[in-house]
């Protein structure tokens, strides 16, 4: 079920400050799903790539946002890529006209003043891109989610509304399953996906926000992205976006180039660039020592990001990668060109003043023109042979004595662990020792749990 959001469910200013339970709204019956996962999703195909950089969330800003979402869901993980945003909630513990505790604040954030919540009713009234259905998805969730995201980025919860594509249900494993194969990427077979998504994973674990929901899917998520690479080949397709972009930008064999970035991506892009053959390969990045270690690798060279001016001024080619929030490159720092320069931006937020493209002699190439070049890039044989992959996938997740059978087992250790810890609380006197046992009991609870579902409950 895909469909957008109606209405505000958080209070004005104030985060909660433990997780709280309300009731279904009178006469409204919540909508059942075999799988109780749900995502809110911001993501390149769906949400315009000038709206995603103000989803660009990195360090704190995102540990904060999965800490926010952690208080109102018992599951949660945050998807964060260079093209996409995605929340999976489980275990929702909010419904529509829940009220919540208002005790904490957390009044640094956005705005969501009564006027831009009592808004985004209105404004999500027309579905977002992909959305399948207008009207709340029956769990007041995907609002909740809405609001926490709204405190952290600073856009107001009717323009997140607009946006965002949510999916429940089998539809949103469906979605996960389909990114983790890199059919959901500007670049089919994405490579890099897989990866992001372990270690989306893994903070999840890291915060005890995954449970026995996210544990199934996103494991048989990884298993169907390696197995799409493996069986499939879908990432022969795609290669890299790197490699993807250099091949729109034409032959550069020979051509003296310049990376700006240290990290993941910069990396991929010296890589590529070397698999080219190009000739001279410099390495540019705010920290110097960074830049050097990575510029070794490959027998480069590095540069301070204040000698910008000067290579730019020599290359043939750029390729920017930083996580900056503000233009790296501006037109200014370009002198005119006599011979040919091709920019190519793969940040998000963007690391080139778009202004550069209309200079004479400059190409650039951004995520948002890469996305049209890059369209049916993937052979149909291969994609629907990915596809059924997904479908079969899927289809194993819904299966009784699958993701329901866990779910029993959970709530049945759950009502085992209470009511032995009631015991132990009308057998013991001693406030200390009662304390020392029924944490033991909790331990022994959560290590059985682990050892027969493959996660641990939230302590």
């Amino acid at each position: 079920m895909s469909s957008t959001l109606q209405q505000s469910y958080l209070p004005d200013r104030a985060l909660p400050s433990r997780p709280f339970v309300g009731a279904v709204q009178a006469g409204q019956a919540p909508r059942t799903t075999t799988t109780p996962l749900a995502v809110v999703a911001f993501s390149q195909g769906r949400t315009p790539f000038a709206f995603l950089e103000h989803l660009a969330l990195t360090g704190d800003a995102l540990t904060g946002l999965r800490h926010d979402l952690t208080a109102f869901f018992g599951e949660v993980l945050v998807l964060a890529t260079c093209n996409r945003l995605e929340i999976y909630t489980a275990d929702r513990s909010v419904s529509p006209g829940s009220t919540a505790d208002t005790s904490a604040a957390d009044t640094s954030a956005a705005d969501t003043s009564a006027a831009d919540t009592s808004a985004a009713g209105s404004a999500a009234g027309s579905s977002a891109a992909g959305s399948s259905a207008s009207g709340d998805t029956g769990f007041g969730g995907d609002g909740v989610v809405l609001e926490l995201l709204a405190r952290r980025c600073g856009l107001p919860v009717r323009q997140l509304a607009e946006h965002a594509t949510v999916w429940s249900g089998e539809d949103a494993v469906r979605h996960l399953i389909t990114v983790a194969c890199g059919l959901d990427s500007l670049l089919i077979g994405d490579q890099q996906i897989v990866g992001q998504l372990r270690q989306a994973y893994q903070a999840a674990q890291h915060l005890q926000s995954a449970g026995p929901v996210l544990h199934q899917v996103v494991q048989a998520a990884l298993q169907a992205g390696r197995a799409a690479k493996r069986e499939h080949g879908i990432d022969e397709v795609a290669g890299s976006l790197v490699g993807a972009a250099l091949e729109v930008a034409g032959p550069v064999r020979g051509q003296q180039a310049l990376v700006i970035g240290s990290g993941s991506m910069a990396r991929l892009a010296v890589a590529a660039l070397r698999r080219a053959d190009v000739g001279e390969i410099i390495v540019a990045g705010r920290d110097v020592d960074n830049a050097r270690r990575l510029a070794d690798q490959v027998g480069a060279s590095a540069a301070p990001l204040g000698m910008l001016p000067i290579h730019l001024g020599r290359v043939d080619v750029v390729v920017s990668a930083t996580s900056a929030r503000h233009h790296i490159v501006t037109p200014p720092m370009v002198p005119a060109r006599v011979t040919p320069l091709t920019v190519i931006d793969l940040a998000l937020p963007g690391d080139v003043d778009p202004a550069l493209g209309g200079r004479r002699n400059v190409r650039l190439l951004t995520l948002d023109t890469l996305r049209t070049s890059l369209a049916g890039q993937a052979s149909t044989t291969t994609v629907q042979a990915v596809q059924q992959l997904v479908d079969a996938t899927v289809q194993g997740l819904a299966a009784p004595s699958s993701l329901a059978t866990t779910l029993a087992l959970r709530q049945h250790l759950a009502d085992l662990e209470a009511g032995e810890a009631a015991w132990l609380t009308r057998k013991i006197s001693d406030p200390d020792a009662r304390q020392l046992a029924t944490q033991a009991l909790h331990r022994l609870t959560a290590k059985i749990a682990h050892d027969l579902t493959g996660s641990r409950g939230r302590s």
